[in-house]
């Protein structure tokens, strides 16, 4: 057998370096995807290549940074916000979404704002789970309900349709029953439909508060269109109530009753959001009634 000789001694070292070289390339790349470094760290490069569209490295730096740390409940909202958008194609899972966040609800144990929020907006986007279907039946078994062996489901929504305002709620029952949009509102007024709904805010109005029956626990108004204050947008706060009324006839429409005030500002107020009107008798806001027919 011949000895090696120095050429090639040289180039086994050469190759034994390269290998080296790559070897640490690819370790120290590992570290800085698999969460080695802290939590924060991760989640401030997570939102650095969100705000430069780079998705798919996003993704991978967001779930090996969840290996290593399973239990940060900020990393695990930001998995929620990821899989809960739309854009790019593929990449809306309201199902996968909708574990992170009850994964971060697990591990917050008291509740937390920002994790009910998600967790609620998931559980809406996912739509109905084998599990829910199982106990749902089962409790409408108990109670001998007609829907028992066939219960409704609650469907996954479109990714546009999750964030929870009236206007999605309207296009989300729309696109389930296969009718075409019918409000009778002109925009930025929006329908409320008619019902008995229950009674959480007390009106704003002097006067009326002394006529409002306390032990009364629900309201029943008619189908109305009610001004909303759009964002970034101010409501004028007038001299009394009779020149709301004024001015809500001078544009056609009249001023809203207080049923109607209870409503938007209590059990509504979740998707009108907040308007003036909830606080003060003299902020102008005005309800009109939907044409016969429409």
């Amino acid at each position: 057998m011949r000895p090696l000789g120095t050429h090639t001694l040289f180039s086994a070292a050469l190759l034994l370096l390269r290998t080296a070289c790559s070897l640490l390339v690819g370790l120290f790349a590992f570290t800085a995807l698999s969460g080695c470094s802290d939590p924060g760290e991760v989640l401030a490069e997570v939102r650095e290549l969100a705000a430069a569209g780079d998705y798919e490295v996003q993704r991978e730096v967001l779930r090996r940074g969840l290996e290593s740390h399973p239990e940060d409940v900020p990393l695990l909202l930001q998995a929620v916000e990821f899989y809960l958008r739309e854009a790019p194609e593929g990449r809306y899972r309201p199902r996968l979404a909708l574990h992170y966040a009850m994964r971060a609800a697990r591990v917050a144990g008291a509740p937390r704002p920002e994790v009910s929020r998600l967790l609620f907006k998931a559980y809406r986007a996912a739509g109905s789970s084998d599990q829910e279907l199982a106990l749902l039946r089962e409790g409408l078994q108990a109670v001998h309900h007609p829907d028992a062996m066939a219960p409704r489901q609650r469907q996954r929504l479109d990714p546009e349709l999750v964030e929870l305002t009236l206007a999605n709620l309207r296009e989300q029952k729309r696109r389930q029953d296969r009718t075409p949009d019918t409000s009778p509102c002109v925009p930025p007024m929006v329908w409320i439909p008619p019902g008995r709904y229950p009674f959480i805010h007390q009106p704003a109005t002097s006067a009326e508060v002394e006529q409002h029956n306390s032990t009364e626990v629900s309201v029943l108004i008619s189908g109305v269109c009610i001004d909303r204050l759009m964002p970034g947008s101010l409501a004028s706060l007038l001299v009394d109530r009779a020149a709301v009324g004024k001015n809500c006839q001078a544009a056609g429409k009249r001023a809203c009753s207080v049923a109607e005030q209870q409503v938007a500002c209590g059990a509504m107020l979740g998707v009108l959001g907040t308007h003036p009107g909830c606080l003060s008798e003299r902020a102008l806001r005005c309800c009109r009634d939907p044409e016969p027919g429409s």
